[in-house]
């Protein structure tokens, strides 16, 4: 899209914003209007159409916010009770009004929290919120946040209305009572008149993590830190396992959600036994979640997602309680909240994969469950050991998603994911990812704790990696052209020239970068060995092949204008290991962890730092709180508007474009319609968006830093099919000092001919 087409697409999208805005201005006021969520669905839903007109595609899509002359910001501080932060879409997404403390601009001055001393206004000096795309080593997001409030005046009233709307929420305590940040705009429209724009408020439910409080002839400032509602699922007091645990199952749901022995079952035990033992007064639950569906609530039906299961169960008063609880088929087992069968994704419904040719850590019955001393019976079913079960431990050292990531890189899912076969037509290969929720079970503090109770959910998804991440040196992967159609944003930038929304740019290159892979090609680990010699494991099974991680696609030797990743096989101990878990690690199991390793340290040749003016498109807001947006046909966009991050790796276009002219008159640059300027292959093309900026400052100024890696070797015009990218080979058997790792056909393959 060039520079001419974006100037069309913006003055579309000015006709397009007045006739959606005009469409809003009788539906009530700014504050409710620009929340509702149903209606701001069906405009984006005609917006998606619009741009899909607009050159015959349906994207990239500009930034909204330049279809106005100017445009300001607001943003409101507010306190959330147990009721909306368990249900956002039926409250604070749907524009129901808040329990405000404060709010920018003065705005609806009379509608603040009325302290003992009267009713006060703060006012934001500055806000900054940062996410992170791009999962870490505990296949995760994280976020930060943190801003500044002014207290013009007076000292200590921030504290009396935060502690005062706390308590009119039903919380005793406002350290343990949930808040809200909302942000939203105002534009300047061409006849000068300021106007809500529609669709883009968004919404940060967080809790405080600390407060600094300063005082000067202003009055006071206080600098907080908060991090997202949520977030507290990932804190060490909640996640870290507080004991020894050994789960088992035959598929990954039975061993983390619903087994007799899962994980989740062991969490929940010891919770009650700290009610038990008068600890505390009402234990906190956790849940191990395999969701179909991830978003909170669904357009085309009744609320589909857990967010308004959990609802009623808090709330049994409530009329759709039980079908709710029927339509989303959470089951009680053991006391122990879990999902029917049916209703579980492939990652949980996947099998360990254990068999007579690859055993676990089988566990065996405790004595207790084997034999009777009363009867003087043993109990044969309970001698005999499960073949297709395997046992895993996880120590104390450890924590919840790690424990879900060990059992999963030893289950049949990875396995299945890392055939070439399974690779998408974006190049996409299928991973997981651990989102949080947290939901509040009262808003009173436990009396023994002094803290809420909470219901901890850890829903595993799926998450799209490209496979480009993890291949050979110097080889193309597929899917580069239609990778770049799933981009939602795209900028040009014109060395020395005038740049579209791009305030900076800063790309480093890493010429010494290396990707590691498995020094044995991920067939000769001493798992595999050790298998042999028992008579089982992968090497045991004539049929079983390793993945190699090895074999690329065309290569790209004689291209002018690549610069070729380059690969070491030195691997020998990846960041997953030696974390728990249980049975020997096959050749798939070792691919999957140099795959995990290549995924989680966002890095590469190129790395890009974009400052922009700021876009909505990045304040992604779905995945805070408990409020998850429904995803679209495009994997970078959610129905909401904002960057969807949560199923998959997000990619954005940078086009880099170098002057080749000189105007002999003036001795400049000239940019005009008969000069030239020649695209730099080197460095265009899509980047992997790792981490992105969110800033509003001082001085009214909404900027963005987006942080991107570049995708390898994408500059080739030479393509690679799935079964170039990753090939399979026999695995040798140890005990036959003439077996060659590669069979025959892979042998050929590889020496090219």
């Amino acid at each position: 899209m060039d520079l001419g087409n974006i100037t069309t697409a913006l003055n579309s999208a000015t006709n397009l914003t007045k006739t959606v805005s005009n469409s809003f201005t009788s539906l009530g006021n700014a504050n409710s209007v620009s929340g509702a969520l149903n209606s701001i669905t069906g405009v984006f839903s005609s917006i998606g159409k619009f741009f899909k007109t607009l050159e015959g595609t349906q994207l990239p899509l500009p930034n909204p916010l330049n279809a106005y002359a100017s445009y300001d910001y607001i943003i409101t501080l507010a306190c959330l009770s147990v009721k909306e932060i368990t249900n956002p879409d039926a409250t604070y997404m749907s524009g129901a009004p808040l329990t405000i403390i404060c709010k920018s601009a003065n705005a609806n001055p009379s509608n603040r929290v009325n302290t003992a001393y009267g009713k006060f206004d703060f006012f934001f000096q500055h806000l900054k919120f940062d996410i992170t795309p791009q999962i870490d080593s505990t296949n995760t997001t994280t976020y930060n946040l943190d801003f500044t409030i002014l207290e013009p005046y007076s000292m200590g009233l921030f504290f009396e209305s935060l502690q005062t709307v706390a308590y009119s929420q039903g919380y005793d305590n406002w350290r343990e009572a949930n808040f809200l940040i909302a942000i939203e705009f105002r534009g300047n429209t061409e006849n000068g008149s300021m106007v809500n724009i529609p669709g883009l408020k968004r919404y940060i439910p967080f809790r405080f993590v600390d407060m600094t409080m300063n005082i000067d002839a202003r009055g006071v400032t206080y600098k907080c830190v908060a991090l997202p509602q949520n977030a507290l699922a990932m804190a060490d007091i909640v996640s870290m396992l507080p004991v020894d645990a050994s789960s088992d199952g035959s598929t990954v749901a039975e061993a983390l959600q619903y087994g007799e022995n899962s994980l989740q079952h062991i969490l929940n035990s010891f919770e009650k036994e700290k009610v038990a033992k008068g600890l505390q007064a009402q234990p906190n639950q956790y849940l191990i979640y395999f969701p179909q569906e991830i978003a909170s609530a669904s357009s085309s039906g009744p609320a589909g997602a857990i967010e308004s299961t959990i609802g009623a169960i808090i709330n049994p008063s409530d009329a759709d309680a039980s079908t709710i609880k029927d339509k989303l088929k959470l089951i009680t087992v053991n006391n122990n909240l879990a999902q029917d069968n049916g209703d579980i994704n492939e990652i949980g419904n996947s099998e360990m994969g254990y068999d007579e040719s690859r055993p676990g850590d089988t566990p065996m019955g405790e004595a207790v469950q084997t034999y009777d001393p009363a009867s003087k019976t043993f109990f044969g079913g309970k001698l005999t050991t499960d073949i297709t079960r395997g046992d895993m431990k996880f120590d104390q050292k450890t924590n919840i998603p790690n424990a879900i990531n060990q059992v999963i890189l030893q289950s049949n899912y990875v396995k299945d994911k890392l055939d070439p076969s399974s690779l998408s037509a974006e190049g996409y290969r299928g991973w997981w990812r651990i989102a949080y929720q947290v939901f509040p079970l009262s808003s009173t503090s436990d009396p023994n704790t002094k803290q809420v109770p909470n219901l901890y959910v850890y829903k595993v998804i799926p998450y799209n990696v490209h496979s480009s991440r993890l291949k050979a040196g110097g080889e193309n992967t597929p899917g580069f052209d239609n990778l770049i159609k799933q981009a939602v944003k795209h900028y040009n930038y014109i060395y020395t020239g005038k740049n579209d929304n791009i305030l900076s740019v800063s790309l480093q290159m890493n010429n010494g970068f290396v990707s590691i892979m498995p020094a044995d090609g991920g067939a000769e680990n001493s798992d595999s060995k050790n298998g042999v010699s028992a008579g089982s494991g992968d090497i045991g099974n004539p049929n079983e092949k390793s993945i190699l991680l090895k074999l690329g696609g065309q290569p790209l030797t004689g291209q002018q204008t690549t610069t070729p990743s380059i690969v070491s096989y030195v691997g020998s101990l990846f960041k997953s290991d030696n974390k728990g878990g249980g049975g020997l690690d096959r050749a798939a199991t070792r691919a999957a962890r140099a795959f995990q390793d290549a995924l989680t340290c966002p890095n590469d040749i190129f790395d890009l730092n974009l400052k922009i003016m700021g876009d909505p498109y990045y304040i992604a807001h779905s995945g805070l709180g408990n409020y998850t947006s429904e995803a679209t046909q495009y994997a970078n966009l959610n129905a909401d508007g904002t960057m969807n991050y949560e199923n998959g790796e997000v990619d954005i276009i940078v086009n880099f474009r170098s002057p080749i002219d000189i105007n002999q008159t003036t001795g400049l640059y000239n940019f005009g319609p008969n000069t030239k300027t020649a695209p730099v292959n080197r460095f265009s093309g899509a980047y992997c968006v790792t981490s992105v900026s969110n800033v509003f400052d001082e001085r009214g100024q909404f900027t963005q830093t987006i942080h991107a890696f570049r995708r390898a070797d994408q500059e080739s015009e030479l393509t690679a099919t799935p079964e170039e990218l990753a090939g399979s080979a026999a695995i040798p058997d140890p005990t036959n000092p003439s077996g060659s790792m590669d069979s025959p056909d892979d042998s050929a393959e590889e020496s090219g001919t």
